[in-house]
């Protein structure tokens, strides 16, 4: 009598992924503009079975579909995210979620000017801003793209004066 023993190996995938989401930084970091969120797909690797996937914490965290998700959040912080096969097998990382704030935009300057009178107007100035003034009834006589401009009133009956501002993250912010 002859006997065979086979001795049955369970085969596993190494288990892995990849967070993508627009902007993403190579170091897992992606930056949002205060009040916007980021679609984050967590694409799976290997495993065995439909992965599951866990958020640390879950707060502004939605699910969307199986691997995408909608984050959304008011302040700078790190999320675990674990990823789970049907056999326990665990993958795990963590996305650096930055909330860049918004640019100040609130105008410095006399708000009752007379006709043909130049006057000077500013914005705080912010490291790595970019300024876009944008004037109606006057005409810009310098500083437009700094922080600071001065203006030519003409027509002060139906004037305004507006700036955007853009920071370093590409957040951008308008006043009035």
């Amino acid at each position: 009598i002859y006997t065979t023993i086979f001795q049955i190996k369970p085969y596993i995938k190494s288990l892995g992924f990849e967070i993508d989401a627009s902007g993403i930084l190579s170091d897992n970091r992606i930056v949002v503009c205060e009040g916007d969120s980021a679609i984050v797909t967590i694409k799976v690797s290997g495993g065995v079975g439909s992965p599951t996937i866990v958020w640390n914490p879950t707060n502004g965290v939605r699910q969307i579909s199986l691997q995408v998700f909608v984050v959304k959040s008011d302040i700078t912080q790190d999320y675990a995210i674990a990823v789970y096969d049907i056999l326990g097998n665990k993958f795990s990382d963590t996305l650096h979620f930055i909330v860049s704030p918004s640019p100040n935009t609130e105008i410095s300057g006399p708000r009752i000017v007379k006709r043909n009178t130049a006057q000077v107007y500013s914005v705080e100035q912010q490291i790595g801003c970019t300024y876009l003034w944008n004037c109606t009834g006057g005409t810009i006589l310098s500083g437009q793209y700094t922080h600071q401009v001065e203006i030519l009133w003409a027509d002060v009956s139906n004037s305004s004066l507006v700036c955007a501002v853009i920071n370093s993250n590409q957040c951008e912010a308008t006043s009035g």
